[in-house]
C-alpha cells in the first residue's frame, strides 16, 4: 500500500488502537504516524517505509516519522524491518514501551528520542545530524546498532538511564584524532573510546546508504 499524505498533520493517526502496519509506504506528510496504543495486544510496524519532506519544526506540527504517545494503558510497540527518513526526530517516544530491531533512520537531526518510557533499539543503522539517541527520562537499551554523521551517539538527561553495547561510530566530529604530548612537546594521535560504541574508519558502504538517505534521492556522501 502507497500513501502520498501530503499533509502538515500526520498521514496516519492510530488513538487508543492496536496497529499493525505492513508492507507499507508513507511519502509526503511532515509527519508519519501518530500513535497512542490500546491496550492488550501489541502494535506492530512492519517492512514500512515513512518518506518525509525534511521541513524544519518552525512551521506546523513537529516533524516526526513515528511519534508514540501514551493512553490510558502502558502500550507496546514494535517496529522491525522499517526505514523512517526525511524527519527532523526520527521515533519520539512519550511514554510507552517501544522495540525497535533491523530499521534505518535517515536524514535526520535526532533519531530516537525518549521522552518518558522504554526503549530497546537493536540492529538498527541511525543517520542523524546531532543526536542518535536521546534520553530525557526512562530506560533506554542500545545494542548493536550503526550510528552515522552524528555529533553525540548518546546523550541521556538525569532521570534517564542508558546501557549501551556494541554499537559502532561513523562520524568525523567524534572520530577525528586527539592529540596529546607524549614527551618534549612530541604528541601523539590517540582517539578516545565512547561509552557502549567504537569508531569505524573505513568508508560508510554504499549500500547502507541507499536504504536510508538514498531514499530520498540524495547522492551518496562518505
Amino acid at each position: 500500500t502507497i500513501i502520498e499524505a501530503q499533509t502538515i498533520a500526520p498521514a496516519i493517526v492510530a488513538d487508543g488502537a492496536v496497529l499493525n502496519a505492513w508492507e507499507l509506504v508513507v511519502a509526503g506528510a511532515q509527519s508519519g504516524m501518530e500513535l497512542i496504543p490500546g491496550a492488550g495486544q501489541v502494535s506492530r510496524i512492519a517492512s514500512t517505509t515513512l518518506k518525509g519532506t525534511g521541513a524544519p519544526n518552525a512551521f506546523g506540527p513537529r516533524s516526526i516519522g513515528i511519534v508514540i504517545r501514551s493512553g490510558r494503558e502502558y502500550g507496546r510497540v514494535e517496529i522491525d524491518n522499517t526505514a523512517i527518513v526525511g524527519y527532523v526526530e526520527g521515533v519520539a517516544i512519550e511514554g510507552a514501551s517501544v522495540d525497535i530491531k533491523n530499521s534505518r533512520v535517515g536524514r535526520s537531526d535526532k533519531g530516537v528520542v525518549l521522552y518518558n518510557g522504554e526503549l530497546r533499539l537493536n540492529d538498527s543503522r541511525i543517520r542523524a545530524s546531532t543526536v542518535g539517541v536521546a534520553a530525557a527520562s526512562g530506560h533506554a537499551v542500545v545494542v548493536n546498532n550503526v550510528f552515522a554523521g552524528v555529533r553525540e551517539v548518546i546523550y541521556a538527561e538525569n532521570r534517564a538511564t542508558v546501557e549501551a553495547s556494541g554499537n559502532r561510530v561513523w562520524s568525523r566530529y567524534l572520530c577525528s584524532a586527539q592529540f596529546r604530548d607524549r614527551y618534549n612537546g612530541r604528541y601523539e594521535p590517540y582517539w578516545r573510546p565512547g561509552q557502549g560504541w567504537e569508531c569505524m574508519y573505513g568508508s560508510y558502504p554504499q549500500n547502507w546508504w541507499e536504504d536510508e538517505d538514498g531514499l530520498l534521492g540524495l547522492p551518496y556522501q562518505d
